[in-house]
């Protein structure tokens, strides 16, 4: 999905070492950011999600 491969280039250079990307980390800080950002008044929650994810990165 290019969601996807947006989300995986936007945040590739914060979970890249020398074994690779870490796509667990990634998961893991979405899941995170999902939760942390959570906004009630939302009408779609995803859509803040994803626009608050786009100042933070």
């Amino acid at each position: 999905m290019r969601s996807n491969d947006l989300l995986l280039e936007s945040l590739r250079p914060h979970f890249t070492d020398d074994s690779g990307i870490d796509v667990w980390g990634i998961s893991r800080f979405l899941y995170w950011l999902s939760w942390s950002y959570w906004d009630d008044t939302s009408a779609d929650p995803w859509l803040s999600i994803c626009h608050r994810l786009t100042r933070v990165v």
